[in-house]
């Protein structure tokens, strides 16, 4: 399937602006034979920063290297920082910890988290509750209990804080914005 740079990346961006306004709320990306392709090349330029964990094939961190022209940085500086399912948990607790969340002046100055799933709805059950739902809603990902404590702390002070933006192999998206409570589900 061929994949038109202009078109498909502006639908992917709608779908990632959805996602973000209605967080817990799954949608799919179009037209994505890789989604963490196409929301690395919806989301980055030669503006942002990114940094890749290990776990992703190399062949794609080529592609976005090329395609994208954003500069790979180290996670303390990225603005994107993409986790895959095969990224070892010290690495992507290593990454939480030091990423971005901003300044009171310049609290957009903070990462977003891209973690690629196989399956959204296999994991942790997560309860949210916050700004873009109606009461709650629960959404089911592999994000360790561990990885929510540093989320927490890096959201504690809004506006302050970090976004999720989680993505599966079937080309399925959802976002947890820095405004959403999240609570294990037992």
């Amino acid at each position: 399937m061929q994949v038109d740079m202009v078109h498909d990346t502006q639908r992917a961006f709608r779908t990632v602006l959805d996602a973000m306004a209605r967080p817990g709320k799954i949608s799919r990306l179009h037209n994505s034979q890789n989604a963490t392709a196409m929301l690395a090349h919806t989301l980055l330029d030669r503006e942002v920063s990114y940094h890749m964990l290990p776990g992703f094939d190399e062949q794609l961190q080529q592609t976005i290297a090329l395609h994208t022209l954003a500069q790979q940085v180290d996670p303390s500086n990225a603005d994107f920082l993409f986790i895959s399912a095969a990224t070892p948990p010290h690495h992507i607790q290593e990454a939480l910890t030091e990423a971005k969340n901003g300044t009171l002046i310049d609290p957009h100055q903070s990462a977003t988290i891209i973690i690629q799933t196989p399956h959204i709805s296999e994991g942790t059950t997560w309860r949210l509750k916050g700004p873009g739902i109606q009461s709650t809603t629960q959404l089911t990902f592999h994000f360790p209990p561990a990885f929510h404590q540093i989320r927490q702390a890096k959201n504690q002070e809004y506006p302050l804080g970090i976004d999720l933006i989680i993505v599966d192999t079937a080309g399925q998206i959802a976002a947890i914005p820095r405004t959403t409570l999240m609570e294990e589900v037992m």
